[in-house]
């Protein structure tokens, strides 16, 4: 309750910055998650604590400041309405909005932490924006609606941040693992047709 009540308190007088850090932590516990369930079932042989820490500054830097703008500043102007109609406006202004910013925000901006060209960084796009905004939408509507709905609105940023411990799960494989995990599931698709065609020439 004492750590609530503190929460609260930075929240009131420190928004942005609060919210940077709750941010951080939960899109590094993401990618923290990531690893662990890689590590597991060996598609990764160690943890990347790089890795984490680089997702603990998306997730302060790019997806704390974008929510804290969007949730106080943009949507209560673009839907003033706090009734059940503008509930609803505003859970497809977020999914028509903000989800496409964010996805097309959130990958330069990671492949600039990587140390990527701009060059790779626009056909890195080109693969995974869309990927990743289909499963966006598969997710955030129903998180929104509840945010929208229950969650007082001080807390919709933290609300949203939990959830999306979760979908950084997923942008950290989209983002580190999506090529790897294609690329060994090409080789073995290679091997198998290289094992077929040399079966192929001992039958003859």
């Amino acid at each position: 309750m004492k750590a609530i009540q503190r929460y609260t308190y930075y929240l009131q007088n420190y928004p942005l910055s609060t919210r940077m850090i709750s941010a951080g932590v939960t899109a590094s516990v993401g990618d923290f998650l990531c690893q662990a369930l890689f590590i597991k079932y060996q598609l990764q042989e160690e943890f990347c604590f790089q890795r984490t820490w680089k997702f603990f500054i998306i997730g302060s830097l790019n997806f704390a400041p974008a929510l804290h703008i969007w949730f106080s500043k943009i949507l209560p102007r673009i839907v003033p309405q706090t009734d059940s109609i503008g509930i609803l406006k505003r859970v497809v202004a977020h999914a028509l909005l903000f989800m496409p910013f964010m996805n097309v925000t959130f990958f330069p901006f990671a492949n600039f932490l990587d140390g990527k060209s701009f060059e790779q960084s626009i056909a890195d796009m080109k693969q995974k924006c869309i990927p990743a905004l289909l499963f966006s939408w598969k997710l955030w509507p129903l998180v929104q609606l509840i945010n929208f709905t229950f969650v007082p609105p001080m807390y919709h940023v933290l609300f949203t941040n939990f959830i999306q411990i979760f979908f950084n799960g997923y942008l950290s494989y989209l983002h580190n693992s999506y090529n790897k995990i294609h690329h060994i599931k090409n080789d073995r698709h290679e091997i198998e047709s290289l094992n077929e065609n040399l079966e192929n020439l001992n039958l003859r």
